[in-house]
């Protein structure tokens, strides 16, 4: 990423708009064995289309920033959890790339940037939410602050903590065995405040949310032990021309 570009890029496809067979097939050709393999898995053909989308995309817009790099060169090693990462064997400018996926029906994200601890969540908005696992995997204070409110914004809080949560989850590179529990946003008038005992970084923790298409909510979680330089946050199309 150059000086001049925002420090951190969320990538979006629409899985809509990504059905033309020239596209998908310039997106099969970038693919490892591995990755084909994964695609051809998924029972039905929307998951094969999602798996099909999110591994191009993962693959052509590294290759944005790093174009030296073709596509289907690149290496990923597996984190705990599953968290892919940029093999080892690259050089150390490239490994410092950090990215976080997420999917959901109809939309796939990307969070791109140059700052270790970074993570990305997405849920499709819906009317309802199930209100009831709030109390398995939200905090007491949250759980709280949820059952005050008006029966018509619960499930709009509900999305937002769980979209939240799950984005700090991916950032530190945990599941939800990492203790959804355990940490606690609070939504006041002066913004969103997080709270992590476990957490020695806690404070340096920012979190950034995006209503997508007035369909989609976005959560992205990011490091910042250097307050005197905010980091920036655009989106981006991903129009599998890249």
């Amino acid at each position: 990423m150059s000086e001049a570009a925002p420090q951190v890029e969320i990538w979006l496809a629409r899985e809509a708009q990504l059905r033309d067979p020239a596209v998908l097939e310039s997106f099969s050709r970038v693919l490892s064995a591995k990755d084909r393999a994964r695609v051809e898995r998924m029972r039905f053909p929307d998951g094969r289309h999602q798996q099909l989308i999110t591994r191009a995309l993962a693959r052509r817009v590294l290759s944005h920033y790093m174009p030296e790099i073709p596509p289907g060169d690149w290496r990923f090693d597996s984190a705990e959890f599953g968290r892919p990462a940029i093999a080892s064997e690259f050089p150390e400018h490239a490994r410092r790339l950090h990215f976080n996926l997420a999917h959901t029906q109809g939309l796939v994200v990307m969070a791109v940037g140059s700052r270790p601890g970074l993570g990305v969540d997405v849920e499709t908005i819906t009317r309802t939410a199930p209100l009831d696992v709030a109390h398995r995997y939200f905090s007491p204070r949250e759980i709280s602050d949820l059952d005050a409110l008006p029966e018509a914004h619960k499930a709009r809080r509900f999305q937002r903590l769980w979209t939240l949560k799950e984005s700090y989850l991916k950032a530190v590179g945990s599941g939800i065995g990492g203790g959804l529990d355990r940490i606690t946003f609070t939504f006041e008038e002066g913004g969103l405040r997080f709270e992590h005992a476990d957490d020695a970084d806690a404070a340096h923790w920012q979190f950034r949310e995006f209503t997508i298409d007035g369909q989609y909510l976005v959560a992205l979680a990011y490091l910042d032990r250097d307050s005197a330089q905010p980091v920036q946050v655009a989106l981006r199309d991903f129009s599998g021309q890249e």
